[in-house]
């Protein structure tokens, strides 16, 4: 079968092609973090993502997942708790008016001192948890859900591709059928829009529980 690829693929291909693991790995020694490495060089922190060489590059960065895993479990449990809490509370009211309501009731609608459920933080550490359970998670053909968009204009679309711990890979496509590949590249979850957020939980949420 022949495999026939467009101009801008080819050059990307040969660009990428003369790095050597060593150069990357070189190019990483400058750097304390993957964070670092991604600001100072996403040339090279690209590939070497792509190469699967980051968790090497960056032994640190398992022991602190391993150590904040739980804790990330926890986050989630208590959102999950106070959104019930809140749901339940709301139904109530629907069902039998706020006269209805005992004191904890009305405190915990009405309180300052109960945190505001924050839904990006929410769905954040949601997706998370999934990747941590299932690991690197590739969202193309995954459910019936379209690829969540992270940006577009009349020219590009920018799609979210894949899930990873620390960030999301974005795929631009473009040119005359809007399908050409143009780049790949790692955006963090902390620059997502919430519409963005809520695609990825779509996609989550019918992934984990087929819903």
């Amino acid at each position: 079968m022949k495999i026939v690829i467009n101009e801008s693929q080819y050059y990307r291909i040969i660009s990428e092609a003369k790095y050597t693991d060593e150069d990357i790995r070189k190019e990483a020694l400058k750097y304390n973090s993957q964070t670092e490495f991604k600001k100072g060089n996403l040339r090279m922190y690209n590939l070497a993502y792509k190469r699967g060489m980051l968790d090497d590059l960056f032994p640190d960065r398992i022991k602190r997942q391993n150590e904040n895993k739980e804790t990330l479990k926890n986050i989630i449990i208590e959102n999950l708790k106070k959104q019930r809490l809140i749901n339940r509370i709301l139904d109530k009211i629907s069902s039998q008016g706020i006269g209805s309501l005992d004191q904890y009731e009305l405190d915990t609608l009405n309180s300052e001192n109960i945190p505001n459920f924050d839904e990006k933080s929410f769905l954040i550490s949601k997706i998370k948890y999934i990747v941590d359970k299932y690991g690197s998670i590739f969202l193309k053909g995954l459910t019936k859900y379209e690829l969540p968009v992270y940006r577009e204009n009349s020219d590009e679309l920018h799609l979210v591709n894949e899930l990873s711990n620390d960030f999301v890979n974005i795929m631009a496509y473009g040119g005359p059928d809007g399908k050409t590949e143009l780049a790949e590249y790692p955006v963090n979850y902390d620059e997502l829009e919430l519409d963005t957020l809520k695609s990825i939980d779509d996609v989550i949420n019918d992934y984990e529980y087929g819903e």
